[in-house]
């Protein structure tokens, strides 16, 4: 049975192993993803703070290169941001967003980073081309949809015979307004004079 419990009063467990800053309310399971808080840290002074960052910091980067999740710092960055403004948590936020940045830099300006960034970009193609495809099946699917519409509610399909290509409409050749319909298709200067009934 679920307590009644006010919501702070609950058990949290780690989302990530090792990872400190990440809880989930512990009544329910971790894929559950319940309640989660991606920088839960303690009330505290500036200085203290900033130790509990850096130390939050270190958490989440050594259970990235653990590959327990790919985009893993995304939300916990996203979390650390929004507590700049609070007043006893703003020391750990601050600390580990200096971090972050710290090591960005660092990773910069090693010998591999230009590698790792072509290999980055080359990812995105990949994405952006298979997203044209996508896009160009999907309007060729909804094209054909809408043609086949068209043909079904009283468009019929043209005569394929050279010069002879027609586009009919339900009712007959003249259709319900009276007017002559021109042939598709080669016409001599004559033929293209417009006719009226």
């Amino acid at each position: 049975m679920i307590s009644t419990e006010p919501e702070a009063s609950f058990k949290r467990s780690q989302l990530y192993p090792g990872v400190s800053c990440v809880t989930y309310d512990a009544r329910f399971s971790p894929s559950a993803m319940r309640d989660v808080n991606y920088f839960d840290v303690p009330d505290q002074d500036y200085l203290s703070g900033n130790v509990t960052g850096v130390k939050a910091f270190w958490e989440v980067a050594k259970a990235a290169a653990e590959d327990e999740d790919d985009e893993i710092f995304l939300p916990i960055i996203a979390a650390a941001q929004k507590l700049l403004d609070t007043k006893y948590q703003r020391g750990a936020a601050a600390a580990f967003l200096w971090t972050v940045n710290a090591a960005l830099v660092f990773a910069s300006k090693q010998p591999g980073f230009a590698g790792f960034m072509m290999k980055e970009l080359k990812v995105i193609e990949k994405d952006y081309t298979d997203e044209i495809k996508l896009n160009a099946h999907r309007m060729r699917e909804t094209n054909q949809a809408f043609i086949g519409n068209m043909l079904g509610t009283g468009f019929s399909a043209a005569s394929k015979a050279p010069g002879k290509q027609k586009l009919e409409i339900a009712g007959g050749k003249n259709g319900s307004d009276g007017c002559q319909r021109r042939e598709r298709g080669p016409k001599s200067a004559a033929d293209a004079v417009v006719q009226r009934p």
